[in-house]
């Protein structure tokens, strides 16, 4: 039996046009902004050491603009997922929903620390030795409802590997958009911890997996067979 699926005005399955084209922007967006952030990131070395605080002020507009287009990309990240779990009325709907949730609480954790992180970072610039730097940004990000705040960013790639296999599983976007998003988190670890990979190729099937989920959300919606 064929039907059109028409969720009456929930969120989470969009029809208005306006709606749809939103929250694809959105996405499509958040995964631009990130990926450029993760760019820029400084890597290598000990976050936690004055080396890295130096190597900070050595480039203070190129931290903050990183860490303030995280910041940015997270928000939006928030918004697009919303959208995604509408795509499946079917076979692996609850792990695409399950993957959007985790995704979105990781991302607006991740906005949250970034911009506070660079923000403080960026501020002690001049006002005082690296070394005070280090013990004051430690002093800020040890406490208990920072802690909190932020921990929860370590959900995003986990939520994007859940989301990728939800999606996989569900056919309802083609395979290697799924298998993009499930290749993400990977590629971006990777990035970190071989330096010598550059950063603006590890990031590319983070943006053409999300990129590729928003042009299927920004589409009109299909009849579907239940």
């Amino acid at each position: 039996m064929t039907t059109t699926h028409q969720p009456g005005g929930d969120l989470a399955a969009p029809n208005d046009v306006r709606s749809r084209w939103g929250f694809a922007t959105a996405l499509a967006g958040g995964a631009v902004l990130a990926a450029v952030a993760l760019s820029v990131h400084l890597r290598g070395g000990a976050p936690e050491s004055v080396e890295f605080v130096r190597r900070v002020e050595a480039a203070p507009r190129v931290w903050l603009t990183g860490h303030v287009l995280m910041a940015v990309g997270g928000i939006l990240l928030v918004l697009g997922m919303i959208a995604v779990p509408g795509l499946v009325h079917g076979r692996g709907r609850r792990a695409v929903a399950v993957g959007a949730g985790l995704s979105a609480v990781g991302a607006a954790s991740t906005a949250l620390a970034d911009f506070a992180h660079g923000s403080l970072a960026y501020v002690l610039i001049g006002e005082v030795s690296a070394e005070q730097s280090l013990q004051i940004q430690k002093q800020f990000f040890f406490q208990p409802l920072l802690a909190a705040v932020s921990m929860p960013g370590v959900l995003l790639p986990l939520g994007l590997l859940v989301l990728g296999g939800g999606l996989l599983y569900s056919r309802a976007v083609p395979a290697p958009a799924a298998l993009l998003i499930l290749l993400a988190p990977v590629t971006v670890q990777l990035g970190y911890m071989m330096t010598a990979l550059p950063m603006p190729v590890m990031v590319l099937p983070l943006v053409a997996g999300l990129g590729w989920i928003s042009l299927v959300l920004a589409r009109e919606p299909r009849e579907r067979t239940s």
